[in-house]
C-alpha cells in the first residue's frame, strides 16, 4: 500500500466542536484514529473517509491549542492542526525593514487565543538570538513587530504562536532608500513658481525639477497656495514633492473653455480636456508626494510610473488628496456618454487603462493616509505591483465612470483601514491582506462590491506528459500562449487531485514548476493551468449597499473571516468555466461573518438571467435575497475543500450551495452557522460530493435545509 501523504488540513484556527477537512493523497487506510489536545487523548471517527480526503470533528471538551492527530496503522501518520504558517513578511520598507522600523508577518493561525503570547526569534549572522514581542496582534492572520536598532544583516527568523513554531525565511535589515536621497531644500516660490495667481507654473517647476535632478535630486517645497498647472511633469529619482497639507497646498490644472458651439455642444460654452496632456506626472521610480492636493476637472491618468520592462521601485504617496472630477466646470456638468465620447474621440483612452488616476508598475509601493475623489478608476489589472501598502485611504464621493476599480495584479500586499465610496473594487496576485475596509453604496455594475477579475491559463483540461518532477509537456494543440509566470498548474482528477504548484517558465510546450508535487500525477491525471490568486486573507469588512463579495476567477487557500454585509447581495465562492478554462475555488474558508437585511435591490437581473438553468433558486424567484453562495458550474473539482463556518444570515439571508454537476463541489463542511427570518437556512442544489452538514441551528425558518427536488436533488447517502 502507497505510504499516505497531506496536502491540506485547514487554514483557520480550529476549536473545540468544529469540523477540519483533511485533503491528501491514499488516505482509505484500516486506521484507529486518536486525537490529543496536549492534555487529553480521545479516539475519534474518521468521517466521510476515502482515498483523497476525510474529515474529523474536534472533541467538545477539548482545550484550546495544537491538537495533534495521530491516525494509527500499517501506515501511520500524525498531522498538527493549528500551526502556524508565515506566508509572507512585510517590512517598512517592503521587502526588508530598516532600523527601529516594523515588519509584519501574514499567514495562518499566527494567533490561537489571546491569553496566549506569540514571539519571533531574529538569529544574526554571528548566532547572536534576539526575541521579539508583538507590537500588534491585528488577527489570526497578521501580526506586527518593531524592529529595535539592529545592525544592518539578514536574520533568520522564527516565529511561535504561543504553542508550536514555524521558519519564516531570511529577514533583511537595512537602511531606507530614502536616507540615501538629497536633503537639500528648494522652496517653489524662490524659483518662479506662483501661488497666488493664475499664473501658468508648468515651464518654472520643470526647469526646476531638472535643475533637482542635476544636481542629485531633493525637497521641493511648495508652501501653501494654488499653483496653477496645464502641463505634465517628471518627478526624478531621489525628489520629494511636499507642501504644508492637502488642505493648504493645491496643484491644479485647469481646462480649455470653448466660448463658441461644438458638435458635442451645440449651443455652446463649455469645458474641455482636449488641451491637456493625457498624463500629467511621470516618475522612473524613487521618489515621494507628501502634503498637497491635485484638483482638476480632468479625466486622465494623473501618474504613470514606471513599466512592466522597467518598474518602479520606492514610491511613496503620503497625505495627499486628488480632487479631480470629470464632470465638473462652470457651465454645468458634462454627461457622462458625452464626455466619454470626447476622451475616445480625442485620446482614444476609454478602451484602455490610460484613464486610471495612478499607473503604478514597480515594488514597494506606499500609499497612506490619503483622499481621493476620483471620477476614472483609481488603478488597474495591468499595474504589478510587490510589496504594496495602502493604509487609511477614503477612495470615492465622485460619479465613478462606467468601469470597475481594480487596485491592481499584486504580490505581497498589506491593505487595511480604507473606506471605499461608490465603487466596485477588486485586484488580483498572490499573498494579499485586507483587512478593516468599508465599502458603500456600490454604483457602477453593482452585482459586485469586492470581486476577482481577469482570468488567464489554457483551454485544455486533460492529460499532460511528465518529464520529471518539474516539468510537464503539453500537446502541441494546447495553446500556452496566455500562460505566464506566476499562473499554477493545477491536477482536477485522477492521481494526485487538489495540489498545484506555481508555474515559474514556459519554454515552447513544456512547462516548468517551482517544486515537484507531493504524489506525482500518472497519465490519467486531469491538469489545467490557470491564474489561481493565493493566500488572501479578508478579515473585518463591513459592506453595506452593495453587490457581492466574490471571487469569480481560479482562487485558493483564501480566507473570508469577519465580514459584515447588510442590504448587500452577499459572499461569494464561484468556481466555474469561464474566459475560456477552468477557475477553480480550492480551500477557501469563510468563517465567522454576518450577512444581514437580504431585501437588497442590487441587479435584480443578476439572478433573472439563469434562462438556461431553469430550477435554479434565483430565476425569478427570489430577488433581494442575500447568500452565502458556494457554486460549482463546471467539471470535476471546480469547488474544493471549502469551509463554512460559524456565519450568521438573518432576514432573507441564506447559505447557497450549488453544483452544477455531480462532484463539481466537492469535501464542502457546513458547520455550526446560524439563520433566521427566512426562506430556509441552507439551500442546496445540484449533486455536491462528500459534503458535511454539522451543528447548524435555525429560527423562525420555513426549512432548516432545504433540497431542489424539481432538479431531482435528495440527501445522498454520504451527505
Amino acid at each position: 500500500m502507497r505510504k499516505p501523504v497531506i496536502f491540506y488540513s485547514g487554514n483557520t484556527v480550529v476549536r473545540a466542536g468544529n469540523i477540519v477537512g483533511i485533503r491528501g493523497e491514499y488516505l482509505d487506510q484500516d486506521w484507529t484514529a486518536v486525537i490529543s489536545d496536549g492534555v487529553r487523548k480521545e479516539t475519534i471517527d474518521l468521517i466521510q473517509q476515502n482515498r483523497q480526503s476525510f474529515k474529523i470533528q474536534i472533541p467538545a471538551d477539548f482545550e484550546e491549542g495544537i491538537y495533534t492527530l495521530e491516525l494509527l496503522g500499517s501506515q501511520p501518520l500524525k498531522i498538527a492542526l493549528n500551526t502556524p504558517k508565515v506566508r509572507w513578511m512585510q517590512g517598512d520598507e517592503g521587502e526588508s525593514t530598516t532600523p527601529n522600523g516594523w515588519v509584519r508577518l501574514q499567514g495562518e493561525c499566527l494567533r490561537i487565543h489571546d491569553k496566549a503570547m506569540p514571539h519571533m526569534m531574529l538569529k544574526a549572522p554571528d548566532g547572536t538570538k534576539i526575541i521579539l514581542y508583538p507590537e500588534r496582534i491585528y488577527d489570526d492572520y497578521s501580526v506586527g513587530f518593531v524592529i529595535p536598532g539592529l545592525q544592518p544583516a539578514l536574520y533568520q527568523a522564527t516565529y511561535w504562536n504561543g504553542y508550536a513554531s514555524c521558519e519564516c525565511g531570511i529577514l533583511t535589515v537595512a537602511p531606507s532608500p530614502e536616507a540615501a536621497w538629497r536633503k537639500t531644500v528648494y522652496n517653489v516660490t524662490e524659483y518662479g513658481l506662483s501661488n497666488r495667481s493664475v499664473q501658468d507654473c508648468t515651464e518654472a517647476l520643470n526647469k526646476l525639477l531638472a535643475r533637482a535632478e542635476a544636481e542629485g535630486g531633493g525637497v521641493l517645497y511648495f508652501p501653501r497656495g494654488r499653483y496653477h498647472l496645464t502641463g505634465c511633469f517628471h518627478i526624478p529619482a531621489g525628489v520629494i514633492l511636499r507642501g504644508d497639507g492637502y488642505r493648504y497646498t493645491q496643484l491644479f490644472w485647469t481646462d480649455e473653455w470653448r466660448g463658441t458651439g461644438t458638435p458635442e455642444n451645440p449651443k455652446g460654452g463649455g469645458w474641455y480636456p482636449a488641451q491637456l496632456p493625457e498624463v500629467m506626472i511621470t516618475a522612473d521610480g524613487n521618489f515621494a508626494i507628501e502634503d498637497l492636493e491635485f484638483a482638476g476637472g480632468r479625466v486622465g491618468r494623473l501618474l504613470r510610473a514606471g513599466s512592466a520592462k522597467n518598474p518602479a521601485k520606492n514610491v511613496r504617496i503620503e497625505n495627499v488628496r486628488v480632487s479631480i472630477n470629470a464632470f465638473s466646470g462652470i457651465n454645468g456638468r458634462h454627461s457622462q456618454e458625452r464626455y466619454c465620447a470626447v476622451l475616445k474621440e480625442t485620446w482614444h483612452l476609454w478602451d484602455g487603462e490610460e484613464h486610471d488616476m495612478l499607473g503604478i508598475h514597480g515594488s514597494i509601493v506606499k500609499i497612506r493616509n490619503c483622499k481621493f475623489d476620483w471620477s476614472g478608476r483609481l488603478m488597474s489589472y495591468g499595474y504589478q505591483m510587490e510589496y504594496l501598502l495602502m493604509q487609511n485611504l477614503e477612495i470615492g464621493n465622485v460619479g465613478a465612470v462606467r468601469y470597475w476599480m481594480p487596485i491592481g495584479d499584486l504580490d505581497k500586499a498589506i491593505i487595511e483601514d480604507c473606506d471605499i465610496n461608490g465603487w466596485d473594487v477588486g485586484c488580483g496576485g498572490d499573498n494579499i491582506y485586507m483587512a478593516r475596509i468599508q465599502i458603500r453604496n456600490t454604483i457602477c455594475g453593482d452585482r459586485e462590491a469586492f470581486t476577482t477579475d481577469i482570468a488567464s491559463g489554457i483551454e485544455y483540461h486533460n492529460t499532460a506528459a511528465i518529464l520529471d518532477g518539474c516539468h510537464f509537456a503539453f500537446p502541441d494543440n494546447v495553446d500556452l500562449s496566455r500562460v505566464k509566470a506566476g499562473s499554477k498548474l493545477c491536477i482536477l482528477s485522477g492521481t494526485g487531485a487538489g495540489q498545484f504548484r506555481r508555474v515559474t517558465g514556459i519554454e515552447g510546450q513544456i512547462v516548468t514548476i517551482e517544486s515537484p508535487f507531493d504524489v506525482q500525477p500518472d497519465e490519467h491525471s486531469h491538469m489545467t493551468i490557470n491564474r489561481m490568486f493565493t493566500n488572501w486573507y479578508f478579515k473585518d469588512f463591513t459592506i453595506d449597499n452593495c453587490g457581492m463579495l466574490q471571487f469569480y476567477v481560479a482562487q485558493g487557500n483564501t480566507v473570508v473571516d469577519g465580514v459584515k454585509t447588510t442590504r448587500s447581495t452577499g459572499i461569494k465562492g464561484y468556481g466555474q468555466f469561464t474566459y475560456k478554462g477552468i477557475q477553480n475555488n480550492w480551500y477557501n474558508s469563510y468563517i465567522n461573518n454576518e450577512l444581514t437585511e437580504g431585501n437588497c435591490y442590487h441587479r435584480n437581473g443578476w439572478f433573472d438571467y439563469h434562462d438556461n438553468f431553469p430550477g435554479e433558486l434565483t430565476a425569478h424567484r427570489l430577488p433581494g435575497y442575500s447568500f452565502l453562495y458556494i457554486t460549482g458550474r463546471a467539471g470535476e473539482l471546480i469547488h474544493l475543500c471549502c469551509t463554512v463556518r460559524g456565519n450568521i444570515l438573518r432576514d432573507n439571508c441564506m447559505i447557497y450551495i450549488r453544483s452544477a454537476k455531480e462532484g463539481s463541489v466537492s469535501d464542502l463542511i457546513v458547520d455550526s452557522n446560524y439563520s433566521a427570518d427566512s426562506f430556509c437556512g441552507i439551500y442546496v442544489e445540484g449533486k455536491p460530493e462528500r459534503m458535511l452538514l454539522s451543528g447548524n441551528a435555525c429560527e423562525q425558518v420555513e426549512e432548516a435545509v432545504h433540497y431542489e427536488e424539481s432538479r431531482g436533488v435528495h440527501p445522498s447517502q454520504d451527505w
